[in-house]
C-alpha cells in the first residue's frame, strides 16, 4: 500500500474483532479514526464536511488514503469526501 497516512472511517456496527487485522495490516502507517454512525440522517454535507476538516487539519495530501469500512451509507459519504478532497484521494472500500 503506497501511502503515508491514512483516515479510517468505520461504521460503529463493524465488530472490534473485525478490525484487528486490518489495524494490523497498517501499523506502520499514519492511522487516524472516524467512528460513523451510518443511518440516512447522517448521509450529509455536514458528515462529509466533518471528514474533509480531520484530513485537512492532519495536513493529508493527494497521495494519502480514505478507508471506509461499513455498509452503503459508510461508504457512500466517504468515497464523496475522498472524491471532492484536493481533487480526489485513493479511496479503499471495504463492505
Amino acid at each position: 500500500m503506497n501511502f503515508k497516512k491514512c483516515l479510517l472511517v468505520i461504521d460503529k456496527k463493524v465488530p472490534k474483532k473485525s478490525l484487528e487485522k486490518i489495524f494490523f495490516l497498517l501499523k506502520n502507517k499514519s492511522r487516524f479514526t472516524y467512528f460513523f454512525n451510518s443511518s440516512e440522517i447522517n448521509k450529509s454535507q455536514k458528515t462529509a464536511n466533518k471528514l474533509l476538516d480531520i484530513l485537512l487539519k492532519n495536513n493529508f495530501h493527494r497521495n494519502d488514503c480514505l478507508i471506509s469500512i461499513g455498509g452503503g451509507i459508510t461508504g457512500d459519504v466517504s468515497s464523496f469526501a475522498a472524491s471532492i478532497f484536493k481533487r480526489g484521494i485513493k479511496f479503499i472500500n471495504i463492505p
